[in-house]
């Protein structure tokens, strides 16, 4: 009646979008002290996964531990059959001080505990 060449309907389920959704990320400020880097490389297993080590390191509980990253992985024969090396970036950051050499190192020593303990890591 209306003189229109084609019709389309569709139903959307609104409960479905919205269950789907995720919630807002809220702002976080962004903090005026410096964020402190350190490296660790570790020797392991071949079987032990990226995703067991980032446990591990977490299980360490530290609250000043802002980031974990991958950088290298390395098997070879100089390592010995059925091993590989694992480095890792670890970035820790205190939103209201500057942190001191001193608390980054009680920091790396209790991650180095838990992956010695969780994943029978070596430090190189």
């Amino acid at each position: 009646a209306y003189d229109i060449p084609e019709t389309y309907v569709a139903e959307l389920n609104l409960s479905a979008i919205e269950a789907a959704l995720q919630p807002a990320t809220p702002f976080v400020e962004i903090t005026k002290f410096p964020a402190v880097s350190r490296d660790i490389a570790l020797l392991l297993k071949a079987e032990v996964t990226h995703q067991d080590v980032v446990d591990a390191i977490k299980s360490a509980g530290v609250k000043r531990l802002t980031d974990i990253k991958l950088f290298d992985v390395f098997s070879g024969e100089k390592l010995g059959v059925g091993m590989k090396s694992m480095a890792y970036s670890l970035t820790f950051q205190n939103p209201e001080d500057s942190l001191t050499d001193e608390e980054v190192a009680r920091y790396m020593e209790k991650i180095q505990a838990s992956l010695e303990e969780k994943v029978h890591a070596e430090v190189r």
